[in-house]
């Protein structure tokens, strides 16, 4: 129990410790499972052994509108960062990523069903990446330099599925109906993405001799 209300789970991620509580214990059920994360600075008597290696980290904002303090630019301070869901049953939805007094509005100039940031601090540099969900299930990928006010470096088609300092898989569907998942490894930093793979690596490629 925390302050009396019950929790899934406390645990440790590269930023901090993260509190996890149940569904509908302090917000609605449709808000998911709420968690907070609580920096290793803010941390007294920590032993610092337990420190994860390496300056390569992630922060997920929030869907729901929930505020995550992130240090955005590495000067230690944090900002609160939240999305602002505007709907819209006609068109989609669009959405506005607010950090701190700046903004960054929907990734581009399409409306979506669904979009989930994250702060990414890498050895290229700091980035917001805002992963975009529209019709049939189809995502864009944009990418955000933080250190350049904010700037857009890159928008790609696809979800990053996975994503280390300077490398990340990107998943698209590439047929023509939308229904083949592919993945391709790429680089990213200040430039954009980049990748050297020269083919699509199918998620559901046939295996050659096998009846099923």
């Amino acid at each position: 129990l925390v302050g009396g209300f019950a929790t899934l789970g406390v645990y440790y991620n590269e930023r901090g410790i993260v509190v996890a509580f149940e569904q509908a214990e302090i917000v609605p059920y449709a808000a998911g499972i709420p968690t907070f994360n609580i920096p290793y600075s803010k941390l007294v008597g920590f032993d610092e052994k337990y420190l994860p290696e390496g300056d390569f980290y992630t922060a997920e904002i929030p869907s729901n509108g929930f505020a995550e303090m992130v240090d955005v630019n590495g000067d230690g301070e944090e900002t609160p960062v939240y999305l602002e869901t505007i709907p819209d049953e006609d068109l989609g939805d669009s959405y506005i990523l607010h950090i701190g007094d700046d903004t960054i509005e929907n990734g581009g100039d399409d409306a979506y069903y669904m979009c989930s940031p994250m702060f990414v601090h890498s050895s290229t540099g700091n980035y917001f990446i805002l992963d975009c969900t529209g019709m049939s299930d189809w995502h864009t990928t944009y990418l955000y330099n933080a250190d350049k006010n904010y700037t857009l470096v890159q928008s790609i088609s696809g979800n990053i599925t996975e994503i280390s300092d300077g490398k990340c898989t990107i998943q698209a569907k590439v047929d023509a109906f939308g229904s083949w998942g592919a993945k391709k490894e790429y680089t990213y930093d200040g430039n954009g993405f980049v990748t050297t793979d020269k083919v699509d690596n199918l998620d559901n490629l046939p295996s050659k001799g096998d009846d099923d």
